[in-house]
């Protein structure tokens, strides 16, 4: 029976106006590919970002040595600063614009997190709608470690494990790039163990712990390998 659907509403109600008959209906959002709220892997769980996790995260973040690797985060790094970056990316979490993973062990606690931020959709005048599956699935990988978890491969070991799950929910369409700034060696040579490659020429992006324009590279995930990547840890990696 069709029923009638109201907007923004999970429900669709029978045209005979009989709530005893109703169907609950998902709304749209609900069928769309999503990814698992924790991931194990062989060392770390993988689990949300909370609030709770603030003062750790100030605490890591403060080091210039990983703020200045980083677009947003600001140096110093104060608590009220932690707290409402994690809101706003907890925000981007609840609507569908990231996948946020705090890198854990037994006891949970903080030790960096790697995501997934959705990238704006690109219009194209010839396609009716410009946000349409493949989009859906492109992605910019960004990641973080707290000083102290430095040389064990924890970054790697994350990295590997979030990509093997995006691959896993959203299949053929994935697409995922990363920006890294030249001065970061470290992070280049964990994206290239990753299966990115470099995009050809090279852009400046703002770091606030920096308060100045820095040169950036470019890299594209090779989308060919479709195999899962398999859990080698680089202990010579170091933060971001």
């Amino acid at each position: 029976m069709q029923g009638n659907r109201v907007a923004g509403f999970p429900f669709s109600f029978p045209a005979d106006g009989h709530l005893a008959s109703f169907v609950c209906k998902p709304p749209f959002e609900r069928k769309r590919h999503r990814m698992r709220d924790t991931i194990q892997t062989e060392r770390l769980t993988l689990r949300p970002l909370l609030l709770s996790d603030a003062l750790a995260y100030s605490a890591f973040g403060n080091d210039y040595d990983i703020a200045k690797m980083t677009g947003s985060f600001p140096h110093p790094f104060p608590l009220m600063s932690a707290e409402f970056k994690i809101m706003q990316l907890r925000s981007l979490v609840t609507r569908k614009q990231a996948y946020v993973y705090v890198l854990s062990q037994d006891n949970g606690a903080f030790m960096g997190d790697v995501s997934l931020f959705k990238n704006p959709p690109k219009r194209n005048p010839s396609e009716s709608n410009p946000t349409d599956r493949k989009q859906d699935a492109s992605f910019s990988i960004g990641y973080w470690l707290g000083r102290p978890f430095w040389g064990n491969g924890y970054i790697s070991e994350a990295a590997r494990a979030l990509l093997n799950e995006a691959r896993a929910t959203f299949k053929s369409d994935l697409r995922v790039n990363a920006s890294i700034y030249t001065d970061n060696p470290e992070s280049v040579s964990v994206i290239n163990k990753l299966g990115f490659e470099p995009c050809v020429g090279e852009a400046t992006g703002f770091s606030m712990a920096r308060l100045a324009n820095a040169p950036l590279l470019h890299f594209r995930l090779n989308t060919a390998v479709s195999a899962p990547l398999k859990d080698t840890f680089d202990t010579t990696e170091a933060i971001i």
